[in-house]
């Protein structure tokens, strides 16, 4: 906001820290400002004042709802979960994106957890976005003793998962009755027989 209100920031080049270059932010200048985090709680009481500068803005909000054996640091879901539906009643639900990333199957979160999880996010989330993002556990090797341990399955071995195909279209079913369009994101598997059609995180028509 201390930048904002200067009307510019100043950013450094990542592969040579000498060469900073001045941008402008002034409304102008700026088409959007996409606010992508996992709590937007610190930033609803400056949003007024951001739009009165005469900013655009939206929020992708990644919501999971997962043990915090596999998300340690997460912020308190209640929390969350209130933050958005106040972002919605005064902003409009069109200004937030919620983001349901990544879908695995592991020890902590079988495919019954999963199930009963979505859909309560969805009964909470109902009426406050028209839109889910999600996308299916990549295999990152820099985590890969964290995916062991938890015993993640990889995204082939989903694919091939007897019960693979009733998850993706309970999940598609709760996002539908909850008034929400389910989208997959940078998602190489085709998802379209469960009726979730590949979209983005933030589409250029958003």
């Amino acid at each position: 906001m201390n930048r904002l209100r200067a009307g510019f920031c100043q950013v450094g080049n990542p592969f040579n820290p000498t060469q900073i270059s001045r941008l402008s932010l002034a409304p102008m200048d700026v088409d959007c400002f996409i606010f992508w985090t996992r709590n937007p709680a610190p930033l609803l009481p400056m949003l007024g004042e951001l739009s009165d500068m005469g900013h655009e803005f939206l929020f992708q909000v990644t919501i999971t709802g997962y043990p915090k054996e596999l998300e340690p640091n997460a912020p308190p879901l209640e929390k969350v979960l209130s933050a958005c539906a106040e972002l919605a009643r005064v902003w409009g639900r069109d200004r937030f994106v919620w983001r349901y990333d990544p879908v695995l199957i592991c020890r902590e979160v079988d495919v019954d957890f999963q199930a009963r999880n979505f859909q309560n996010l969805c009964n909470e989330l109902g009426g406050h976005t028209e839109r889910c993002i999600m996308s299916i556990i990549s295999w990152y090797k820099k985590i890969d003793t964290f995916f062991r341990k938890h015993k993640v399955l990889a995204r082939n071995e989903l694919r091939r998962y007897e019960r693979f195909p009733h998850l993706m279209r309970h999940m598609r079913e709760c996002a539908r009755h909850a008034g929400m369009e389910l989208q997959s994101c940078c998602e190489p598997l085709d998802l379209t027989p469960y009726d979730i059609h590949p979209g983005a995180c933030m589409d250029a028509k958003r």
